[in-house]
């Protein structure tokens, strides 16, 4: 998906709330909207509801060369959040985290 892209800055922006359709590339299941955030000046993508839920396609891989993944998130904390992400090498060696 990210084969390429410009990869040798110190990040690679796979998921931002800019552009016309933010979440072309992803599958988008339950109440997921872009808004307005007044406390990061910004654009966000909220989740919404039990079931929101967003994730990459399996087919074909992001194919990113950096050697860390930085998830950033904004929580309310009050409310319940749970995230999963899986991650697979270039020698096919799955992690998956909860």
């Amino acid at each position: 998906m990210f084969k390429n892209a410009y990869q040798t800055g110190p990040s690679v922006p796979i998921f931002a709330p800019t552009g016309t359709k933010p979440c072309k590339q992803w599958t988008v299941a339950g109440n997921v909207s872009r808004s307005y955030d007044k406390a990061s000046n910004g654009l966000a993508i909220e989740c919404t509801g039990h079931s929101a839920k967003m994730s990459l396609p399996k087919r074909g891989g992001l194919d990113l060369r950096q050697r860390f993944l930085v998830v950033q998130l904004k929580l309310d904390p009050e409310r319940q959040f749970t995230i999963g992400i899986g991650v697979e090498s270039k020698d096919n060696v799955s992690t998956r985290r909860r």
